[in-house]
């Protein structure tokens, strides 16, 4: 072969290597990342404090019926970044779906407090405060 073919040898030999390679670590992130939940537990592992992966992980885990876990995961997300209105609405939607529609409304306000737009928010809001409605009074005579 003369130079410039040895060249061309040696580059696509490199490249070959380097797909194998990647590859490889591509393959070894899957036993990672095969679902949302471990995805978002590994993100916090690199980073604990991330508003994002302690919402996504919250969504996740409400999915899954775990409330009260996705109820921790979603009020960091909302301490962390207390301007998200996405984050307000889900953790208002886990609330809800625990029975704590006072709660649930409270968080529904404040997504659509800072996003007036917010059409999901507002109509978890007019569901929440019809089924605060709907409630019997409570007795509080002795």
């Amino acid at each position: 072969l003369d130079r410039g073919g040895r060249i061309r040898v040696c580059a696509l030999t490199a490249a070959a290597a380097l797909s194998l390679a990647l590859g490889g670590l591509a393959w070894q992130q899957t036993k990672v990342w095969h679902d949302s939940e471990t995805l978002w537990q590994q993100a916090l592992k690199v980073q604990e404090d991330h508003p994002v992966a302690h919402g996504n992980l919250g969504v996740a885990l409400s999915q899954q019926g775990r409330l009260d876990e996705a109820v921790s995961h979603l009020r960091r997300s909302v301490e962390l970044n207390p301007f998200d209105a996405m984050s307000r609405n889900n953790l208002g939607c886990t609330l809800a779906r625990l029975g704590r529609l006072d709660q649930a409304a409270g968080q529904f306000r404040e997504a659509l407090r800072l996003r007036p737009a917010h059409a999901e928010a507002r109509l978890n809001l007019e569901k929440a405060l019809l089924g605060l409605r709907a409630r019997p009074p409570v007795d509080t005579r002795p």
